[in-house]
């Protein structure tokens, strides 16, 4: 005869059914794990190239910065509350005389100002409203003579506020000046000499009425008289006036020469 066995599998099957599913859920992790760390990267691509375009930006600027410290024509110059020079552009060292930053580093902003005064009305301008622009002023360079400067700067503050530094530019307005102060006398020259112009028209007009009106009443009598002894006098004066108006026209032209 035939024997059967019958093994009963059912907790197999609950346990491949189990594994099965944890298998799943594991692949389903690693697949959402692999989108997270692959989003992740993306996002750490992403700011490295932007961080790369920021780092790219800011070397350009400070590379522009540089070029414009080096080369300009204007100081440019960063100093401390107490007056001490941080730093300056080459235009500004040259624009005080001194050949070195080295040597210009040893003084300080009050000892460079024709007067102490104007370093305080600036600072106070600064101090009330962190900004200063066109302030005008004298400083002294090194062989002792003096420039006019304008100057614009601004403060830097801490988080208390308190003041680290002062940031500005200075430019050498000397020449304009003295050009201006040129000008003002020029015209001042001028206008004196009009006013001396319309003084002498206004004399000298009066001074040619005075013989034309004489020369014209003498005319008018001899053509009224008859004895020739009276002719004669009203003549003779028609004469000196006549040679006081010539003599007064010439030294009109020679003043017009």
């Amino acid at each position: 005869g035939t024997m059967s066995v019958i093994v009963d599998i059912t907790d197999r099957k609950k346990a491949e059914e189990l594994l099965k599913n944890t298998y799943r859920e594991m692949e389903q992790k690693v697949k959402d794990r692999t989108a997270e760390l692959s989003e992740a990267v993306q996002e750490l691509n992403a700011e490295i190239i932007e961080r790369n375009r920021t780092e790219a930006a800011l070397y350009d600027s400070e590379e522009k910065f540089r070029s414009i410290f080096l080369d300009t024509r204007e100081m440019i110059f960063i100093s401390t509350p107490d007056g001490k020079i941080i730093d300056i552009n080459p235009a500004g060292i040259e624009m005080l005389g001194f050949k070195s930053k080295d040597e210009l580093e040893s003084k300080k902003s009050l000892d460079l100002y024709k007067n102490p005064e104007d370093r305080q009305k600036l600072l106070s301008k600064l101090d009330k409203n962190n900004f200063v622009k066109d302030y005008e002023y004298e400083l002294q360079k090194k062989d002792g003579t003096y420039i006019t400067v304008i100057e614009t700067s601004t403060v830097a503050r801490d988080e208390d506020q308190n003041v680290i530094e002062y940031r500005g530019i200075i430019r050498d307005v000397t020449e304009s000046r003295k050009k201006e102060s040129e000008l003002k006398i020029a015209k001042e020259s001028a206008e004196k000499a009009n006013q001396l112009k319309n003084e002498f028209l206004a004399n000298i007009s009066h001074e040619i009425r005075t013989p034309l009106n004489a020369i014209q009443g003498f005319t008018e009598l001899i053509a009224e008289e008859k004895p020739r002894a009276k002719i004669d006098k009203y003549a003779a004066m028609i004469l000196v006036e006549s040679e006081n108006l010539l003599e007064l026209i010439n030294e009109l032209l020679d003043v017009s020469k």
